[in-house]
This record gives structure tokens, C-alpha cells and sequence, in this order.
């Protein structure tokens, strides 16, 4: 890091930073009727469907039986279905519906349509050098990449 940036600089930017993202969440959670878990659950399934219940809890980092009551909310909305696996009769394997492919869709939409109309005032490289830092910050927050990719 340069020696000329403050620690003070540093602690209000990633204040700054978090209770931006911590907003962001909010709204997208309320203008969509989902809490940021169940967002982010949907995500992962779109990402890889099916997968078992144990996958989903590792991926939130939340206890079994958090992962079970979040998988249980997302049933009773339809947006995906649980089955015992085809290997394992003992594992619940979850998969995506398309009602929750949808709203991925439109949640991802609504969040590139409303970063396109408020950074119209950033030149190529300004946008370059954001998408270029959201790609390095967990790294630089000491985040393992295994927990974000």
C-alpha cells in the first residue's frame, strides 16, 4: 500500500465502502421481496444447480440448519425445489425453477441498468480502474478467493 495513504483515510473509505454495500443490499432486497441470504443463495444455484443442502450451507457460511430454513423460504415462493439426491437418499439436493431464474435475471438487470445510468459521469478509465478494484478487494480485505469465486 502507498505510504502516503492515512490509516484514517483507509478506515472511513472502507466505512464508507461497507454502508454502501450494506444500502445497496437493502434496497435490492426490498424492491425484490427477498433478504440479501436468499439473494445470494439463488445466485449460487444459478451459478451451479443442482446442489445438496451441505453445499448451499458452506457456500453462505451459515449452520444447517440457517441453510434449511432459507431453502424452505425459497420453496414455499417457487423459486426452487428440494429432493433427496439420486446418489445419497440420505443428502436433500436443490435445484433452481425457472420463476427463480427469473428473478436472478431481473435482480442482475435492475443492478446493471441502475450502475450504466449513475456512473454516466466516469470516463473509460475511472470505470476501468472500479471494475479492475471490485475484482482485487477481496484479496485486498484478506478475503480467501476460495469464499468469493
Amino acid at each position: 500500500m502507498a505510504k502516503s495513504i492515512s490509516r484514517e483515510k483507509v478506515v472511513d473509505d472502507l466505512y464508507l465502502f461497507l454502508r454502501t454495500i450494506y444500502h445497496y443490499e437493502r434496497n435490492i432486497a426490498a424492491k425484490f421481496g427477498l433478504d440479501y441470504q436468499e439473494i445470494y443463495c439463488l445466485q449460487s444455484l444459478r451459478r451451479s444447480s443442482p446442489q445438496r443442502l451441505t453445499e448451499i450451507a458452506a457456500t453462505l457460511e451459515v449452520p444447517m440448519f440457517t441453510a434449511s430454513r432459507l431453502v424452505g423460504r425459497l420453496v414455499e415462493k417457487g423459486l426452487i425445489t428440494k429432493g433427496k439426491g439420486s446418489q445419497d437418499r440420505r443428502s436433500i439436493s436443490v435445484s433452481l425453477q425457472p420463476k427463480g431464474e427469473d428473478l436472478v435475471n431481473a435482480i442482475e438487470a435492475h443492478s446493471f441498468k441502475l450502475i450504466q445510468k449513475n456512473s454516466g459521469d466516469l470516463n473509460d478509465e475511472e470505470v476501468n480502474s472500479l471494475l479492475t478494484m471490485s475484482e482485487k478487494l477481496y484479496r485486498v480485505l484478506g478475503v480467501p478467493q476460495a469464499q468469493v469465486k
